[in-house]
């Protein structure tokens, strides 16, 4: 099995979600909060770790498992493609060429 490279830590990704979390968790839907969770995850993977990155935004389709193709979409689909919309869209951070979900 081909292991992916990984920029941070798993203790890492959780010790930023969960200080993301905890900003904003009387103040807002957490459950559409992917915006605000791509910033700030972004700012800080600049900050504190060095890490160029930057927050994106729109429509996705992530593979969670390869062998049997599993896709997760954000979007939705508009003649044949898969696109965002103010209602159908996600949130992301990219550091070169890996996408981190916060």
């Amino acid at each position: 099995m081909n292991r992916s490279r990984t920029i941070i830590s798993l203790s890492d990704y959780e010790r930023i979600f969960r200080v993301i979390y905890s900003v904003i968790d009387e103040h807002a839907n957490t459950q559409h909060a992917c915006l605000f969770f791509a910033v700030v995850g972004a700012a800080i993977l600049e900050l504190k770790y060095k890490i160029q990155a930057k927050p994106i935004a729109g429509a996705a389709a992530f593979c969670v498992h390869e062998p049997s193709s599993t896709v997760s979409t954000f979007g939705k689909i508009v003649d044949a493609d898969l696109v965002s919309a103010e209602d159908a869209f996600h949130c992301w951070v990219q550091a070169g060429n890996i996408a981190i979900d916060f």
